[in-house]
């Protein structure tokens, strides 16, 4: 008995050393969130007469090199280096010849991180000149979307010796840069002269303005690099220009800061896309708004068939309604200008089956005041072949509507009938009412309930604008998402908008020095700038029935949103807008 105790208590002692000796994660300690240092350079950083192939950085710590090609800037720019890193060294193997008496810099970015944590080291330079001594000189500015005036960032950044230069293939920029989140740029290590500044959303990383589907900036006239002094920093802000330099630590005095509008050239005009949309349908999406469109089909030549077209708001997509079906093979010769083409267009849908049409209020549930009762249907309409019925409140007995005309493509019913304001309506549509070309019919009986509504229910916005440019200008009303709500060509210093609904809108001025009534970009090959933008910077919150007056200064820069001024109540508001 004693012996088989023993060995059950001889096992149990092995268990529990089993247990005690399962391995854990040590606890306590603090997280590492120091980034590397670096200790040493060969040859030092800032080195002058440098005539190395090979750099090497050694740090405090394990490094490794994250996102390097997105990273790295090189500038002046050269054959890529081979960059590696090996434990705690950082090695640079260049593979170009250096230019004579020049300042090199190498900006890694964010690419140094360590191995363990990850903490960056952010924007490690290292810098050396072939010359005697280590230029000072430097360009800042920001970029900023010339439309929008919002900041772009993470733009590749060039200074020229002509702006030729910048769609060359063959003339390499004179120092290159990237701007950062916020828009903001900075040259650094400048000789003296005059360069030509460019931005360029360089979408094959070439440095290199050779599509036009990438954007660009640029300023007419050459720039100097100019010094900038360094302020007096707080405790541990300034960096020393030593082995251990990291740039943006610093803060500085800057007196010349250049402002970049950048944008996407104007492409000739030509076709985005055109296709068969159903059985009796294309649609034909220009790459610009048109000025003078005209058609014809071409095939097929026999009988071709007639057509309806229905052109969006801004003039750059029209929806053909062809009067036959089944047609296979369609070739529509487009002309706009200069440009001229000839779309052979394939009917996948021929067999498709016709969709009946479709009809909704034009305006919705409220009717505005200062509009007119429409309808609005998904093909041209042929004929109404019955009465349309309009019921008023609650009334129980309906006046027929028949005076009413079509616009140009048939797919738009205008009432010409007077509705009172304030009033609740409906209108009966009845079944086998609307016929399109194809004689598809609505095959159900139709309500559509409906409120005109009043002067009250808008805010009267009067803008006055200071210092307006004597070329025409273009005012706009925006919504929070910076849609066009309405836009005026102002014919003086002041715009009133009486019907905006309540909530919240930006303002912007177009200079329109082209008179085309829309806002156009820039072109290099001409040096033209995109025209100028002007954005408000307030925010308005307006409400119903209520009158808001604001001063508009163009000369007055300012990017902070300011609360609207307290407003009017308005005391004959329907009196002023009746029209």
């Amino acid at each position: 008995m004693l012996r088989y105790l023993n060995i059950f208590f001889g096992f149990l002692a092995i268990l529990i050393g089993f247990s005690c000796a399962t391995p854990g994660r040590p606890t306590g300690g603090l997280k590492d969130e120091t980034p590397p240092v670096p200790m040493h350079f060969s040859p030092k950083n800032f080195s002058t007469d440098f005539n190395a192939r090979t750099i090497t950085v050694r740090f405090d710590e394990n490094i490794q090199l994250r996102n390097l090609n997105q990273q790295l800037v090189v500038s002046p720019p050269m054959a890529r280096p081979q960059i590696s890193s090996n434990n705690r060294t950082l090695t640079i193997r260049l593979q170009d010849t250096l230019r004579s008496n020049s300042t090199y810099v190498f900006s890694f970015g964010d690419a140094v991180v360590d191995l363990n944590e990850g903490n960056v080291l952010p924007n490690f330079q290292y810098v050396f000149s072939t010359g005697k001594t280590i230029d000072s000189l430097s360009v800042v500015g920001e970029v900023l979307d010339a439309f929008t005036l919002q900041p772009v960032k993470n733009v590749s950044m060039t200074l020229l010796e002509n702006l030729d230069s910048l769609s060359s293939r063959s003339a390499r920029p004179m120092y290159i840069a990237k701007a950062d989140a916020d828009g903001f740029f900075r040259f650094d290590f400048l000789h003296d002269g005059c360069f030509y500044l460019a931005a360029i959303n360089d979408q094959n990383n070439d440095w290199t303005y050779d599509s036009l589907q990438e954007d660009l900036a640029f300023l007419y006239a050459c720039v100097s690099p100019i010094y900038i002094e360094k302020s007096m920093c707080a405790a541990g802000c300034c960096a020393i220009e030593d082995s251990s330099h990291v740039h943006d630590s610093t803060e500085y005095i800057v007196k010349e800061l250049h402002q970049l509008l950048m944008f996407k050239q104007e492409l000739p005009q030509g076709i985005n896309k055109s296709e068969f949309v159903s059985n009796a349908a294309i649609s034909v999406e220009f790459r610009n708004p048109t000025e003078n469109a005209k058609f014809q089909i071409l095939q097929p030549d026999t009988m071709p068939p007639s057509y309806h077209i229905r052109w969006n708001n801004d003039v750059q997509k029209a929806e053909f309604f062809l009067s036959k079906t089944g047609i296979r093979n369609l070739w529509l010769s487009v002309e706009d200008g200069d440009f001229l083409d000839t779309l052979k267009l394939l009917n996948t849908m021929f067999q498709d089956t016709l969709v009946p049409p479709k009809v909704v209020l034009t305006s919705g549930q409220e009717l505005p005041y200062f509009d007119t009762l429409k309808l609005s249907f998904s093909v041209p309409i042929r004929e109404i072949k019955d009465t349309f019925w309009l019921f008023t409140g609650n009334d129980t007995i309906a006046q027929p509507l028949t005076d009413f005309s079509f616009n140009e493509s048939r797919t738009q019913l205008v009432f010409h009938t007077d509705l009172n304001q304030r009033t609740n309506y409906r209108l009966l549509i009845r079944d086998s009412l609307f016929f399109d070309y194809f004689d598809q019919t609505n095959q159900d009986t139709l309500t559509f309930n409906f409120r005109k509504n009043s002067p009250e229910s808008y805010a009267k916005l009067e803008i006055t604008i200071l210092n307006k440019p004597d070329e025409s200008c273009i005012l706009q009303v925006l919504n929070e998402r910076m849609d066009v709500i309405e836009q005026r060509t102002m014919e003086s210093d002041k715009e009133i908008f009486s019907t905006l609904k309540p909530g919240k809108y930006r303002l912007r001025l177009i200079v329109d020095e082209n008179r085309n009534g829309r806002w156009n970009p820039g072109n290099l090959r001409e040096r033209r700038q995109p025209e100028p933008v002007f954005i408000f910077p307030k925010i308005l919150t307006l409400s119903a029935d209520w009158e808001y007056d604001e001063e508009w200064d163009l000369l007055e820069k300012s990017t902070s949103s300011v609360a609207p001024e307290t407003p009017v109540k308005q005391d004959n508001i329907q009196h002023q807008r009746q029209r």
